[in-house]
This record gives C-alpha cells, structure tokens and sequence, in this order.
C-alpha cells in the first residue's frame, strides 16, 4: 500500500500505515468483509487495486442513516 496509494506530484512523499494501523481501521465495530474489495490477477493472483468501507452513522433531519464511508482507494501503476 505504501507504494500505491497518496503520494505528492514527486513521488516523495508517502503515507507508510502500520498494519495494526491498517487492522484497527479497516475492521471497526459492524465493519463488514463484502466491504474490503481488492481486484488480482495474473498468473500469481497479484493484488492491482484495493478500495474498502466502514459503516457509519449520519443523522440528517433528526434521522440517523448507515451509510459507508470510503477510504483507501490504490490502484498498483
């Protein structure tokens, strides 16, 4: 993830999460697996994009809605 996913135009600036990082974010209370969507291929079924979501809770108009939150969008170059 470190290599695909925010960078700035240079290339030299990167985020690098931990995997407790990474575990503690992508699989809060409720978090649902059919949400964490990578896409492989190749003969050695090697992971080109990734994307997940978390449920959260917004209240418009008094109403409180689940809805997904989404983060963590890379795409191997």
């Amino acid at each position: 993830m470190t290599n695909h996913y925010v960078e700035d135009d240079g290339g030299n600036f990167r985020f690098d999460y931990s995997i407790e990082f990474l575990t503690w974010a992508l699989t809060p209370p409720g978090y649902k697996t059919e949400w964490l969507v990578g896409v492989r291929g190749g003969k050695n079924k090697k992971l080109y994009g990734f994307i997940s979501g978390i449920p959260v809770t917004i209240r418009t108009y008094g109403v409180a809605r689940v809805m997904a939150e989404i983060n963590f969008l890379c795409v191997h170059k």
